[in-house]
């Protein structure tokens, strides 16, 4: 398997939106993730790419299932998918994926 990360641009405001939605600030977040505020307003800006593991690490620290986040970060990006049959895949996908651990 590669390790290597993914990384892509245009789902900033998908992070913000979940964060704001948890009553969470740019510095509370970014200190949960160990990044600088300036850096996490520019992952939300899209001045900065996000990648792969990254979302997993704010999905985490946001206490939503990674999968969601990734799936509604490629939503954005990409509206159409979200009526194609790919994302009608990517939703059973989700669907079928089993219960993420709780996170402490």
């Amino acid at each position: 398997m590669n390790d290597e990360e993914i990384h892509f641009t245009g789902a900033g405001e998908v992070i913000r939106r979940y964060r704001t939605g948890r009553d969470l600030t740019l510095e509370a977040l970014a200190a949960k993730i160990k990044r600088d505020k300036s850096t996490l307003h520019r992952y939300e800006t899209d001045a900065s790419p996000l990648s792969d593991k990254l979302v997993k690490e704010l999905a985490r620290a946001m206490k939503v299932d990674p999968l969601v986040l990734m799936r509604e970060c490629l939503m954005h990006i990409r509206p159409k998918l979200r009526y194609s049959p790919f994302g009608t895949l990517l939703d059973e996908m989700l669907a079928a994926a089993p219960e993420p651990a709780a996170t402490p």
